[in-house]
């Protein structure tokens, strides 16, 4: 068995997390960070397809060694006074170390290509209807006149970002989690002009649904709803226990996943008080440790089987 290489940026526990569970498996993996104190050297020839990528430790990785690769979230590395100079440097470095990647037969979770076609929440919605699942009546639309008059047709609704809510600076950052919009909200106040503004109709639910999905595996879990819309802004109080989805729910998150090309998801879904499950979002790299932490759901060892190809139990 080959080398797993994990591409990430220097703080990132999660990735610590999936290292352990290779070493507990007595697997290689070597970890290649991505940001400003540290990037790796590279070096390949496209047409032979040879060559190597420098791990952390300075270690000379040949490609012919590397069986699979899991991409976390790799910062950019070089900070110059040039934003122009910044963006062309770093895109320069990550399509290097890319097509030092691509140019192997390798096992991806998930491919960088995949990760951006799945991260549109638009796309996945509509391909969620298509499987099957239900989901919230949305509008996108940077028209106040249409906005206002969907808010007036759909009397309790919600606010969320169309990307991924992360709004970052030099020394802070804050996500933009999903808001319930208030009785006389007034779009013209609140309108950015030629902003869009993604709605939907409020799920009145009891249960959120946490579901990971590792190659054809599933792991789900369930938290008690409280008021809030967003399950990211609950007390810590609240806890996730182990659930068990029906078949048909399951099947869909999988062939979802599937038809997205991707090795590794998280799914939002909720349950709303009639018992009717509902998507929200997928996510091609969510977060998934606490879950593990509070469930003891194995989700980091289906990784690693993953990326070493055993399918052995759970």
């Amino acid at each position: 068995m080959g080398i797993t290489i994990i591409l990430t940026g220097k703080h990132d526990p999660t990735s610590d997390y999936i290292q352990k569970a290779f070493a507990l498996k007595k697997k290689n993996i070597s970890k290649v960070c991505i940001d400003r104190n540290y990037f790796p050297k590279i070096n390949l020839n496209p047409i032979k397809k040879q060559g190597w990528i420098e791990d952390i430790n300075q270690k000379k990785i040949q490609l012919k060694n590397i069986s699979s690769v899991i991409v976390r979230r790799p910062q950019s590395p070089i900070k110059e006074n040039s934003k122009a100079t910044n963006r062309f440097y770093n895109r320069e470095i990550l399509h290097g170390l890319r097509s030092v990647l691509e140019s192997i037969d390798a096992t991806w979770m998930n491919h960088p290509n995949s990760n951006e076609a799945a991260s549109s929440k638009p796309k996945n919605l509509r391909l969620a209807t298509e499987i099957g699942l239900k989901v919230p009546a949305t509008l996108i639309s940077s028209d106040p006149i249409l906005l206002t008059n969907w808010l007036n047709k759909n009397k309790y609704c919600v606010m969320k970002s169309i990307s991924y809510g992360l709004m970052q600076d030099k020394n802070d950052s804050k996500m933009a989690f999903t808001q319930r919009i208030p009785a006389n909200f007034n779009i013209n106040e609140n309108i950015v002009n030629g902003v869009p503004i993604l709605l939907q109709k409020e799920i009145k639910k009891s249960y959120d649904i946490r579901v990971t999905v590792v190659g054809d595996k599933i792991f789900s879990a369930s938290l008690p709803s409280n008021d809030n819309v967003d399950w990211r802004t609950y007390d810590n109080k609240s806890k996730w226990k182990r659930f068990e989805l029906p078949k048909n729910i399951s099947d869909s998150c999988l062939k979802m996943c599937k038809k997205l090309n991707l090795n590794f998801a998280a799914i939002d879904l909720v349950i709303d008080k009639e018992n009717h499950f509902f998507f929200l979002e997928i996510n091609p790299n969510g977060q998934w440790v606490w879950i593990e932490k509070e469930t003891g759901l194995p989700i980091s060892k289906a990784i690693v089987n993953v990326l070493t190809e055993e399918q052995d139990g759970y």
